[in-house]
């Protein structure tokens, strides 16, 4: 009987250390998953392999032994080793549950305040303060002496087991414990039902104050020419098949009128006739969201267009959310969308004429490139006067347009913040 215990547990525990490894790897070599929310994920497999290494091969070593016998430092290393890591993993949690309220009920602020020092400061305090919770307990019980029988009845090395073989009682220690291993169970519950909470409440509420929760895809089918291209629609009959079907029809468009783009497609699954402007609204950004934090939205990744139930607006609050969020270090991160040129330019069989009007002719006619470069710069400049003049306009500065220079490129330098998600209003 013991033999085939051993055998269940062996293969259990070797089907967790397979899995945990392989999460390990696919974050570690896939750049796509290098964020906080899946380094948060690694460190806690990493931490899951050594909370059950830390008892699992004993336990089986016990099956299989006829002494059964540990030395006294090592079942006080197991002790402290379980109870840490036990700790540690508690604070993960907490800490994965913040991320998640982060990335849902503040997305427009998540890259800015979730960056990689606040992710590499978070990961070092979970495990320091895992390992030092408990580290005083442990010693004081440890230096308590022993009598016999020093047999465990248990199949690892704690609390309760322990101090019932002293020779000495100390309810004091017994207390500090127990309050202290109470005291982290309770705050890591509490806090994780709160986040959850609030992350709850974010799910899209109606204007009229219900809830309901949105169903979305995203499907690329072929990623050796990128960007993937392809339309995200609004429907009610959008469905996975239906999306990945529609993915790989856009991949053989493609490559048949020889555009160097991969196939994608994407779709909400909604009447946007039942929903009021503010809550599509809601809806398109929230999606873009999820789209980032996946690696399936970018300028170099895949670039959507407008399907059926969207258009230019839809775009535009994709482009903000995008550009505002993971794409505000990207200066080319207005360019995550394209218009549809079948909407902007009608049905064309073969190729699109572009045939330059007589005017730009007639002002191109005989022009350098110093021209053309020169006639740049005025233009150029005669924006940057104009709105100079407007700004003191405005602000009613009269001819003082140093003052009025100075207040316009504050003004810009606020509306890059602004966009960036950086500005708390």
């Amino acid at each position: 009987m013991q033999i085939i215990f051993f055998s269940m547990i062996l293969f259990v525990y070797i089907l967790i250390l397979t899995r945990n490894m392989a999460i390990i790897c696919a974050v570690k070599w896939d750049h796509r998953l290098h964020t906080p929310m899946y380094m948060f994920l690694a460190n806690f497999s990493f931490l899951e392999m050594w909370y059950m290494t830390c008892t699992v091969p004993s336990m089986m070593v016990n099956f299989l032994s006829k002494t059964k016998t540990i030395s006294f430092s090592g079942c006080f290393t197991q002790f402290y080793l379980f109870f840490s890591l036990g700790t540690t993993e508690c604070f993960f949690l907490c800490v994965m549950a913040y991320d998640h309220y982060l990335a849902i009920c503040r997305p427009l602020h998540y890259t800015s305040i979730m960056t990689g020092q606040l992710c590499a400061s978070l990961v070092f305090l979970c495990w320091l303060t895992g390992f030092l919770g408990h580290s005083i307990p442990i010693f004081l019980i440890s230096q308590l002496p022993f009598c016999g029988p020093n047999i465990v009845d248990h199949f690892l090395c704690e609390m309760d087991p322990l101090t019932a073989l002293s020779c000495a009682r100390s309810p004091i220690v017994q207390h500090v414990f127990h309050s202290v291993s109470s005291l982290i169970i309770i705050i890591t519950i509490v806090y994780i039902l709160g986040s959850y909470t609030l992350v709850l409440r974010a799910v899209l509420q109606h204007d009229d104050g219900s809830w309901e929760v949105i169903k979305g895809y995203q499907a690329q089918h072929s990623q050796h020419c990128t960007p993937c291209k392809g339309g995200i629609r609004y429907s009610t009959d959008v469905s996975v098949d239906e999306v990945k079907a529609l993915a790989s029809l856009m991949t053989y468009k493609c490559s048949v009128v020889d555009v160097p783009f991969g196939g994608a497609k994407a779709g909400v699954k909604i009447n946007p006739k039942n929903y009021t402007d503010n809550e599509l609204e809601k809806i398109t950004r929230r999606f873009t969201m999820e789209l980032s934090k996946k690696g399936f939205i970018g300028p170099g990744i895949d670039v959507p267009a407008p399907d059926i139930s969207t258009g230019k607006r839809q775009m535009s609050w994709i482009a903000d959310t995008y550009a505002s969020t993971i794409g505000h270090y990207d200066i080319n991160a207005h360019a995550c969308v394209t218009e549809s040129l079948e909407r902007k330019l009608g049905k064309h069989v073969g190729t699109i004429p572009i045939v330059p009007t007589a005017e730009f002719q007639d002002r191109i006619s005989g022009a350098s490139e110093k021209d053309i470069v020169h006639s740049g710069l005025a233009y150029t400049m005669e924006c940057s006067a104009r709105q100079i003049m407007d700004t003191a306009m405005k602000y009613n500065l009269g001819l003082d347009l140093r003052t009025a220079a100075y207040v316009n490129a504050i003004e810009k330098v606020f509306k890059v913040y602004n966009e960036a998600g950086v500005t708390f209003t």
